[in-house]
């Protein structure tokens, strides 16, 4: 079964170049969010986009369940 989508996106070459994750090289993409999305799935939370706070706030958020 499929749990998630990332959507094709240009800025995932650019994160790849850099070897870093999307999330922190461009986290207000649409494709960071599709990992945001994937992880909330995982985690079995609900996703709901901050775009303001720092990425690793969110990767918290999603896996504590904090709000």
């Amino acid at each position: 079964p499929v749990i998630g989508v990332i959507p094709e996106d240009e800025t995932i070459r650019e994160a790849q170049a850099a070897k870093d994750a999307i999330i922190h090289t461009h986290p207000n993409t649409a494709a960071a969010e599709g990992y945001f999305k994937l992880a909330a799935s995982i985690a079995g939370t609900a996703y709901v986009p901050e775009k303001q706070q720092h990425w690793a706030v969110k990767v918290w958020n999603l896996l504590w369940n904090k709000k």
